[in-house]
């Protein structure tokens, strides 16, 4: 898989960029590609991933989160085009709202044009990233609401684990919310449905 560098915006920027990529292309680590924009790639994976093992991985979600704004920033017309690599990037960066959002975008993409066994990954992602949500939501109300036995009947406790609840249903995937109410800890609080 090609990486590709596009050049930077600003002057400045660019200048820096194009020297360094420079000497990226004169250690042949990197070579300029002449379709459309000018792109640079990697001349070989291994180079590529080294460079990335490199970082930090703080590093590397800002990189994966700052490539996907870049594109909808520069494409907003053309977000279906790229809706496969802006959910992988996503992905990466670790927002999983927007991994959600670009993996049933791109799967709707692919099953347009019959590209089956495509569509079947990126809604296999969307679905891995919702239900990681659910999990998330399960062990944060889980935390924030231990056992009613162990709260005792406080109605305070009650009445914030009712709003805490109220929130996550109301921004939770709508297909996501019967999940989340049937379980135990939500049944507690909310009462039997």
């Amino acid at each position: 898989m090609k990486t590709k560098i596009r050049r930077a915006p600003k002057k400045s920027l660019r200048q820096n960029l194009d020297a360094q990529l420079a000497q990226l292309e004169s250690a042949q680590l990197v070579h300029a590609e002449t379709e459309g924009e000018r792109t640079y790639a990697f001349k070989h994976p291994l180079t590529q991933e080294a460079a990335y093992e490199s970082l930090l991985l703080k590093q590397r979600r800002e990189i994966h989160r700052r490539v996907d704004e870049t594109y909808e920033h520069l494409h907003p017309d053309r977000l279906d085009e790229f809706a496969a690599m802006l959910a992988r990037h996503y992905a990466e960066a670790g927002d999983d709202a927007k991994t959600l959002e670009y993996s049933i975008r791109a799967g709707d993409v692919a099953s347009r044009v019959h590209a089956n066994d495509e569509a079947v990954a990126h809604y296999a992602r969307a679905l891995s990233t919702a239900a990681r949500g659910v999990e998330v939501v399960a062990h944060t109300l889980h935390d924030l609401m231990p056992d009613c036995a162990y709260l005792g009947d406080s109605e305070d406790a009650r009445a914030e684990a009712r709003h805490v609840i109220a929130y996550i249903v109301e921004h939770a995937p709508s297909n996501l919310c019967d999940a989340f109410l049937n379980l135990p800890s939500v049944r507690a609080v909310v009462g039997e449905r």
